[in-house]
């Protein structure tokens, strides 16, 4: 996407980019997943909570939406809804998905840190309308 067509440019010149694609784009939510992604692959989870949530908010059923939401829990130490999001990241993926088992790696991390048992639902995120 924008940040790979930027190759080496600056922390600073990809996070300009990525903030661009969200303001030019306000209801796409590539542009608000890479942007919570870059955040959180800096240290700024809280930063990323926002923009990972309105992805979600954008295509609820998206697996890579519910993944980045559950990656941003991950960081802010919210270790359960971590669990819970990953397990549903997964539940919504096709088994044929590309990173079905980078997400598979992921949950397994999460169940190591927090035990197998998480409550029925995230607070992080609104379940998805059926």
């Amino acid at each position: 996407m924008l940040g790979t067509a930027l190759g080496d440019g600056s922390g600073e010149e990809k996070e300009a980019a990525y903030r661009k694609a969200v303001a030019l784009n306000p209801d796409g939510a590539s542009a608000h997943e890479t942007l919570a992604r870059y955040l959180l692959s800096r240290g700024r989870a809280k930063e990323a909570l926002p923009m990972a949530n309105r992805a979600l908010d954008l295509v609820p059923a998206d697996e890579n939406s519910v993944d980045t939401l559950a990656a941003v829990a991950g960081g802010l130490g919210k270790c359960k809804e971590a669990l819970v999001l990953e397990r549903r990241a997964i539940a919504v993926a096709s088994k044929k998905s590309p990173r079905a088992d980078e997400m598979k790696k992921r949950l397994a991390d999460y169940e190591a840190r927090c035990g197998s048992t998480a409550p029925a639902a995230a607070s992080l995120a609104p379940a998805p309308a059926h």
